[in-house]
């Protein structure tokens, strides 16, 4: 699978001598930290069509450019990134996968036959015994098509900076990123070390129920090793760790009320850096934000679905399901983000976890979700949280669940099985959403009567909630 020649000497462009000011300033590199990977960095000058390359405008099913010609401009980039690597005889490039939000290319930089007699950071990578494996991952927005917003971008690397620099799990390493187009790709990318395994939801299919319960086993850590990472306040990590990055302390932006949906057909309101509070104080809050939202466009429908949603989060305090601090949650915890290879007949090991786009801060009773896909299937729904305590329909599954009860904390158990818990989380996915819809309402409407239903004095009479419809009336949404 070697490249033959794909490049021509001077490249893909040609360059002039000019630098470009805007790619100096959106370009970053930790790879001169790591000697064997890198020289310094320079400057990324201007570029323009070579004059004796063909181009091509083919496209897949998905509106991506295809494989076959894409990987021109990814042996281009390696090139340029790795300038000590003959691309000829070194290098191999494949296409690992592509989803709705990322192509990931994967390269793998073969080691040279024999060690040049250099000094420095290329004698070291040059007799290096083993290839080097790394991904590119070209960031896509929800419909398939190339992003053109850098800022998530560079949201995605300071999660994965501020994540790898605190966990103990194994997760990809920012080697090097542009979020501008003057490159070989002529997109924003990053360029990730690549983790070794198979994607669990690949493996899964031929594993034993030994093997399997390994890593549901080693899932339950990881989900407890990632909580145990904490913050005074609750939201997403913000873009200014990177600017401002510290062992100490982590910039986080609270979540944003309207969500980027309702804001479509209103205004944006709330978006701005998270100040310390305590999880009463953060829910309480979050629904007088709502709420206050909801008034300013006219839209008065909801407040006694607001004030009993507030009464709920009161009982949760009173009862020590909150707390006083923020946990990390990779929210996005699924097979298909786990890697994993098998190494006995009995078990398997968990190699690491990928796609923390969706990691934020939260209270304990969300972060400690439980891995319920183990003893549920494919077939479940990922955010039905009734799921959590549904008995398994199968013998496997039902071990499953025991391997996860086993390897959990007495503390996990709680907050991932009680019920008070399952209802605390839908209550929580319920302010992320708001209740600026039909469902949305319906949904807010139920968890009430299921809270009700456990704790009959802790709330108004259900009775007495009468929410008008958005399509019904003079009521705004």
């Amino acid at each position: 699978m070697c490249a033959l020649r794909l490049v021509p000497s001077d490249g893909l462009y040609n360059k002039s001598s000019s630098s470009s000011n805007a790619s100096s300033s959106t370009t970053k590199s930790t790879i001169t930290e790591n000697h064997d990977l890198w020289p310094p960095t320079h400057d990324i000058p201007e570029r323009k069509p070579h004059d004796n390359i063909a181009w091509w405008n083919d496209v897949d099913e998905d509106g991506q450019e295809t494989f076959a010609t894409f990987k021109y401009k990814v042996v281009q980039l390696v090139a340029e990134i790795f300038p000590y690597v003959d691309t000829s005889s070194q290098l191999i490039i494949d296409e690992v996968g592509s989803g709705s939000f990322n192509r990931v290319i994967g390269v793998t930089i073969l080691p040279k036959k024999l060690c040049n007699l250099t000094f420095g950071s290329l004698f070291k990578l040059s007799c290096t015994p083993q290839p080097q494996e790394f991904v590119v991952r070209i960031p896509l927005d929800g419909r398939g098509e190339w992003s053109r917003l850098s800022s998530d971008m560079k949201a995605d690397i300071a999660i994965l900076q501020v994540v790898g620099s605190r966990l103990n799990v194994p997760v990809p390493k920012v080697l090097k990123y542009e979020l501008h187009e003057n490159n070989a790709l002529e997109k924003p990318y990053v360029l990730q070390s690549r983790l070794r395994g198979q994607s669990l939801r690949v493996l899964a299919n031929t594993l034993n129920f030994k093997q399997m319960a390994s890593a549901v086993e080693q899932v339950t850590k990881i989900i407890e090793k990632i909580a145990a990472v904490t913050a005074p306040a609750a939201g997403f990590i913000a873009t200014e760790n990177l600017d401002f990055p510290s062992d100490s302390y982590i910039h986080i932006m609270r979540n944003v009320v309207p969500t980027e949906e309702v804001a479509k057909i209103s205004r944006m309101v709330d978006n701005q850096l998270a100040l310390p509070q305590t999880p009463f104080e953060y829910l309480v809050d979050y629904c007088e934000r709502w709420r206050s939202y909801e008034e300013s466009v006219d839209h008065h429908g909801n407040k006694a679905l607001w004030a009993q949603l507030i009464a709920i989060v009161g009982t949760l305090n009173r009862r020590g399901f909150l707390g006083d601090r923020f946990h990390l949650v990779h929210d996005d915890l699924y097979p298909r983000n786990i890697l994993a290879v098998v190494d006995s007949p009995d078990t398997v090991e968990v190699t690491g976890i990928v796609d923390w786009d969706m990691s934020y801060f939260v209270p304990k009773f969300v972060a400690l979700r439980p891995p319920y896909w183990a003893w549920m299937g494919d077939y479940a729904d990922e955010r039905d949280e009734d799921n959590a305590n549904v008995h398994p329909e199968n013998e496997w599954g039902t071990h499953l669940k025991i391997a996860f009860i086993k390897a959990a904390s007495e503390d996990f158990v709680q907050f991932a099985l009680s019920q008070e818990a399952i209802l605390a989380r839908k209550l929580f996915y319920i302010l992320v959403g708001g209740l600026m819809s039909d469902e949305r309402r319906a949904s807010a409407l139920e968890l009430i009567r299921q809270w009700s239903a456990l704790y009959p004095g802790d709330v108004l009479d259900i009775s007495t909630l009468v929410v008008p419809s958005c399509h019904r009336g003079n009521i705004k949404c």
